[in-house]
C-alpha cells in the first residue's frame, strides 16, 4: 500500500495537470482566434481523427510489431524522417515565404463582429 502523503501528492499533481491546457488545446484556441470558429472545428475534427487512427493501430497490434521488429521500427523512422524533410522543404517553406511577403493567411473577422454602416 502506498503511503498517504504519496497518494495526496500524486492526486494534487494529477489534478493540476488536468487543468493545464495541453498543446492540442492551445493549437485549437490559437487557430480559432486567428482564423475563426469553423477552422477551430476542422482542427478539432482533424485532431480527433488522428486519435482514432492511433487507437485503432494500437488495438490491432501495430505497436507490438514495432516493439518486436527492429527492421520495421527502423523503416518507420526513415519514412517519418523523409516525410518531415519533404514537408518542411515543400509546403512548409512555401507557407513561410508567403507569410513573410504578406500574401499568407490573413485574419478574417467573424460574421458577428463585422461592422455595418447604417
Amino acid at each position: 500500500m502506498l503511503p498517504l502523503d504519496t497518494i495526496v501528492a500524486f492526486a494534487a499533481v494529477a489534478t493540476l495537470l488536468a487543468w493545464v491546457p495541453g498543446p492540442d488545446n492551445l493549437f485549437v484556441l490559437i487557430q480559432s482566434a486567428l482564423y475563426g470558429r469553423m477552422v477551430g472545428v476542422f482542427v478539432t475534427l482533424a485532431l480527433c481523427t488522428g486519435l482514432i487512427v492511433h487507437t485503432v493501430a494500437v488495438a490491432i497490434g501495430v505497436a507490438a510489431i514495432f516493439q518486436t521488429s527492429q527492421g520495421a521500427f527502423n523503416a518507420l523512422k526513415i519514412i517519418g524522417a523523409a516525410y518531415l524533410i519533404l514537408e518542411l522543404n515543400g509546403r512548409g517553406g512555401r507557407v513561410d515565404r508567403q507569410w513573410r511577403s504578406g500574401r499568407g493567411c490573413r485574419r478574417t473577422q467573424s460574421p458577428r463582429r463585422r461592422r455595418t454602416t447604417p
